[in-house]
């Protein structure tokens, strides 16, 4: 530490100014250096320490983006680690005037069978009408109808499934989007359900004509504690 002599005959200590943070060598604290990723903690009245932060409640585990895509499928990340899943689709485009389905793959392979059920509740900001469709025995689910092909058309939503690792109970999905129209914007929300029980491994999404031109679709785990 530098010191200066006063004018009185005595030592003071001048407190040293660090020109620049670039350090040439690991920062250690306690005669410890941290690892990639730990972030510096306080110890209350002791010496901070080195930890590793806390995992958020949501997970990133994969992301599939549309390129003129035939069908959409998430796989491979679905398995017991967690207890629900999210799936968010963010700016999903249409080559076409369509409706979006969705199908599950359980026991290893897409299930097309007349095994979903689902109810859809639709309104805009057009006629404040709300609209209704239900089904059962069908061989896919309907997420959204009467998308778009407008440059300024989108789609956006959320998707929730719950256990899809059970073997003992059947499938549940519910979701939650919106998509416009040139300047009507619409509200979809709905439920389904896959009477399988069989572990999912991936989720399809499908338009019922042409492809899906672009969007990203991220599924997320949701920390079960």
């Amino acid at each position: 530490m530098p010191t200066v002599t006063s004018a009185f005959g005595y030592n003071a200590i001048v407190k040293p100014i660090i020109a620049s943070a670039n350090f040439t060598t690991a920062l250690t604290l306690a005669g410890a250096a941290g690892t990639s990723g730990q972030v510096i903690t306080s110890a209350g009245s002791g010496l901070p320490t080195w930890a590793t932060p806390q995992a958020g409640a949501f997970t990133l585990l994969s992301t599939v983006t549309a390129a003129s895509s035939a069908t959409v499928d998430i796989e491979t990340t679905f398995s017991s680690t967690y207890d629900a899943y999210i799936i968010v689709a963010s700016g999903v485009t249409f080559s076409s005037t369509t409706n979006l389905r969705s199908q599950f793959k359980a026991s290893g392979s897409y299930v097309t069978t007349a095994t979903y059920n689902f109810h859809i509740d639709t309104s805009s900001d057009f006629n404040l009408a709300n609209t209704y469709a239900s089904s059962v025995s069908n061989s896919e689910l309907r997420i959204a109808s009467g998308l778009g092909t407008g440059s300024t058309d989108s789609l956006d939503f959320t998707l929730h499934i719950h256990t899809p690792s059970s073997i003992a109970f059947y499938k549940k999905i519910y979701w939650i989007g919106t998509h416009n129209t040139t300047v009507t914007q619409i509200r979809s929300y709905g439920l389904g359900m896959l009477e399988n029980t069989g572990a999912v491994t991936g989720v399809r999404f499908l338009p019922d004509t042409g492809t899906i031109l672009a969007g990203k679709f991220r599924l997320y785990g949701i920390a079960n504690s």
